[in-house]
């Protein structure tokens, strides 16, 4: 498992930690605020993000095998775009992050540190996924 002094990450710590205890960071009222307090809006937001992405983690985990970071940029980068309407700040910097460490990288081998980041990463998705599809459960 990743340390912070292996990962430049800085809430490496508060990721791994939410991991373990199965937590998410889903702000209800940061994901509201963004869509205008309409939480019509921010249904349909989700529904549509769940329905849109339902296949991401399992893209994402055969992008790591093949070790391609072109696709896995995208994906990152598409979530560091959409988190804080999901009310998400941690997902927002850790997409960012992976971003960066991609962005003029995509064609090389993905180094050792980075593949624990990024498996961490899919696990935090995992947490995430399920809390908005709670989310919107409730307010089906």
């Amino acid at each position: 498992m990743l340390r912070n002094n292996e990962s430049r990450y800085s809430q490496i710590n508060d990721v791994i930690d939410m991991v373990n205890n199965k937590k998410d960071d889903f702000d209800y009222s940061l994901a509201l605020e963004y869509m205008g307090n309409n939480e019509k809006v921010l249904m349909n937001i989700i529904s549509s993000f769940l329905s849109y992405n339902k296949d991401s983690i399992s893209l994402m985990k055969e992008y790591l095998i093949k070790n391609d970071g072109k696709e896995l940029f995208a994906i990152f980068h598409h979530f560091k775009g959409v988190s804080l309407n999901l009310g998400s700040r941690i997902m927002c910097s850790f997409s960012d992050y992976l971003c960066e460490k991609f962005r003029y990288k995509q064609n090389e081998s993905i180094d050792t540190t980075t593949i624990e980041e990024i498996k961490l990463y899919i696990e935090f998705c995992n947490i995430l996924f399920a809390k908005l599809e709670s989310v919107r459960n409730e307010h089906k």
